[in-house]
């Protein structure tokens, strides 16, 4: 039917997660973050970044947990 559906234990988890977590100071290309959501591509080299075939153009964000499918370009 096109509608978005909210699972509420989901939103739990989401928002328990941003309680029990504390931001810490995360280092970026350009700049620096301080957020609780480590960042996608923090461990990434050149090799992981070809095999999983997508480009990220800077200062494109994307956090931990996301899904980028193949041939996608991440642009700001």
């Amino acid at each position: 039917d096109g509608q978005w559906v909210t699972h509420q234990w989901l939103k739990k988890a989401v928002l328990l997660s941003f309680r029990i977590n504390d931001n810490k100071v995360m280092d970026g290309a350009e700049t620096r973050y301080y957020d609780k959501v480590p960042m996608k591509f923090a461990d990434y080299d050149e090799a992981r970044f070809q095999k999983e075939g997508f480009r990220v153009v800077p200062p494109a964000t994307v956090r931990q947990g996301a899904f980028i499918a193949r041939n996608t370009v991440l642009m700001p």
